[in-house]
């Protein structure tokens, strides 16, 4: 009877271990079960977050998009108010001119130096026109030029039928003295 007896308390004890594996694995399986749930509500608030943040970004963007238009917007009448106001000059200029009898091509924002003895026109719309003055200032400057080539490169500068017409000339030179 005693083994009975301990048969049926050791079946008893394992029902009741069986019985605390039973509520251990039940016990687990709520915990997992809550462990998902918080992990699909940190889950959800981080997109809710990332949507948040992307529409602000959007936001954002939308208003920098709009500044932008509207700064370039305005370069653009700035840009337009200073063409106009160019071609007020220019009209001006022009009229002035007009009325003073000269005709000049002038490149806005150069100043240029008219004088009358410098202008000549035959008739209206001709370029500016040359005098005797510029033009020998002109041939004086590429005397300079020349002279200061040859000085820096000598006879060899040129090219070598010019060399020979010299060295004809010098050796004819040689043979009438």
């Amino acid at each position: 009877m005693n083994f009975i007896i301990a048969f049926v308390d050791f079946i008893v004890h394992y029902e009741q271990l069986q019985d605390k594996l039973s509520q251990l694995r039940d016990a687990r399986a709520a915990l997992d079960a809550l462990r998902d749930e918080h992990k699909d509500r940190l889950r959800q608030q981080a997109e809710e977050q990332e949507r948040a943040r992307q529409s602000l970004m959007a936001q954002k963007l939308h208003i920098m998009r709009q500044k932008k238009q509207e700064y370039l917007q305005y370069q653009r009448q700035i840009a337009l108010q200073r063409m106009q106001e160019q071609e007020r000059e220019m009209q001006l200029r022009i009229e002035q001119q007009k009325q003073t009898g000269f005709a000049t091509a002038q490149v806005p924002g150069q100043p240029q130096y008219q004088h009358p003895s410098y202008m000549n026109p035959p008739h209206p719309g001709t370029w500016k026109c040359f005098n005797l003055v510029d033009l020998l200032y002109f041939l004086a400057r590429l005397i300079v030029f020349v002279w200061i080539l040859l000085r820096l490169y000598g006879p060899s500068w040129s090219s070598a039928g010019d060399c020979t017409y010299i060295h004809v000339w010098s050796s004819s030179a040689g043979a009438t003295a």
